[in-house]
């Protein structure tokens, strides 16, 4: 998780490639962002309760810039802070919040 953090606050992510730096980075092999979201829906797949868990109390135990970044990242993925999500996962009274 720690990787994820710091290469969002590093990457420019916003800033998309050219079709031209693409193909450079794929002749030197350096990694592209392509099918990055399908990597991190499969490896969200194998979650289990100890996950969850965890990734939330990192969350609580961030620091608010560290917060705002991962409440972006989860904005982008499904739609929802990690405080909505926290919530929802609490079972089915709090799905029709939003």
């Amino acid at each position: 998780m720690r990787e994820l953090i710091d290469y969002i606050k590093e990457a420019d992510v916003f800033k998309p490639a050219s079709k031209q730096e693409l193909e450079k980075r794929r002749k030197d092999r350096v990694p592209t962002a392509e099918g990055l979201i399908r990597c991190i829906y499969d490896q969200i797949g194998s979650d289990n309760q100890d996950d969850s868990e965890k990734f939330y109390q990192f969350y609580q135990g961030s620091s608010e810039q560290h917060k705002a970044v991962i409440d972006n990242v989860l904005l982008y993925l499904c739609g929802w802070t990690m405080e909505t999500l926290y919530k929802k996962a609490q079972g089915p009274e709090y799905q029709d919040e939003d």
